[in-house]
């Protein structure tokens, strides 16, 4: 589904982990199955939470097979997956060795999800934004949806405005959609505000304040301005020398896995910062916490990057991790790895 990128860059020092550790076979309902992995691991913060309490590799204890993952999001106890043709799954992971599927929303070929608290925003391929409620997360409620370009790729919400990231063609390199806004503010009722097409295939998107970041594929890195959101605004492209397929925001700016180029940051100016090359794949998606990058490296696994220094990352650990690494989910605890018709694909942090 993805990209071939262009470049190369140089890495850092990295160590390599084996997590074929053993484990016992968890029973997932309805489908999902749980094949335990083995090992232990530190904790860390998820999605912007503080550190943890282990620098080490994450070690792989779990996994949720006989799905298909787009991506995959973290609540309290619960994996939330967008499961292509499954519609949007829940899980609970309390024991991640053995996941255990409690329930699942037909939202369709979901493709994308965003957590706000308790509510998860799910893109679709056909292209529908869904509001689930999921307060309560093994009764999901589904509040509202919106119709927008097909194939919602990333989803972001900063505040009541919620990004999508959508591309209309059937294949990766048909250049497509790009942005569209709604406002979420009222989840049973989101409203379209505008739409915006970009000059390549929009895969992920990031909002932060009046700029909305998107990865356009071979196009790279499209910042927008959202002042205005019912009037976006394309800004200047920022040149990768790579196509940009997934990213994330950092304090200042964002990192954006760019296919064979591995990682790279970028300044909140859009200026380039720093790169980190010869990743054990293609980077497709990346979730930041505090001073480490979590990559997406497709048939390569999942790889650990520091960003101590956002001019200097640095490459820690590459984690073996089966299947196609597309996205990555955070919790204090876990990291979850979103790897396709792998499934997924649990660590402790």
């Amino acid at each position: 589904m993805f990209l071939v990128a262009l470049a190369l860059l140089a890495c850092g020092d990295k160590d390599v982990a084996d997590d074929s550790g053993g484990g016992g076979d968890g029973g997932g309902a309805d489908g999902g199955q749980a094949d335990g992995g083995g090992g232990d691991g530190g904790s860390d913060g998820g999605g912007g939470s503080d550190g943890g309490t282990s620098g080490g590799a994450p070690v792989r204890v779990g996994q949720i097979s006989a799905i298909e993952a787009w991506e995959v999001a973290l609540l309290d106890d619960h994996a939330i997956v967008a499961a292509d043709n499954d519609g949007l799954l829940v899980f609970d992971v309390s024991d991640p060795s053995a996941p255990v599927q409690v329930a699942s929303v037909p939202v369709g070929q979901a493709t994308s999800v965003h957590l706000v608290g308790q509510v998860a925003w799910v893109g679709t391929w056909s292209g529908r934004l869904v509001a689930v409620d999921l307060s309560d997360p093994t009764l999901p409620d589904w509040r509202g949806e919106v119709s927008l370009a097909p194939r919602a790729m990333g989803v972001h919400v900063d505040g009541q405005l919620v990004a999508v990231a959508s591309w209309s063609g059937t294949e990766p390199e048909d250049d497509g959609f790009g942005l569209t806004l709604v406002d979420g503010g009222d989840p049973t009722g989101p409203d379209l505000r505008a739409s915006l097409p970009t000059p390549g295939t929009a895969m992920d998107v990031a909002l932060s304040g009046e700029r909305a970041w998107i990865a356009d594929g071979a196009s790279g890195l499209r910042p927008v301005d959202v002042s205005d959101p019912s009037a976006p605004t394309l800004l200047p492209p920022v040149d990768l020398g790579a196509p940009a397929r997934g990213l994330d925001l950092l304090a200042e700016g964002v990192a954006v896995a760019a296919g064979e180029a591995g990682l790279v940051t970028v300044g909140a100016d859009g200026a380039l910062q720093g790169s980190v090359g010869g990743l054990p794949g293609d980077a497709e998606g990346v979730t930041v916490d505090g001073d480490r990058a979590f990559v997406a490296c497709g048939l390569g696994g999942l790889a650990v990057v520091d960003l101590a220094e956002p001019s200097d990352p640095v490459l820690l650990f590459e984690v073996a991790a089966p299947g196609d690494a597309r996205r990555v989910g955070l919790s204090t605890e876990l990291v979850a790895v979103a790897a396709g018709e792998g499934g997924v694909l649990l660590f402790e942090r």
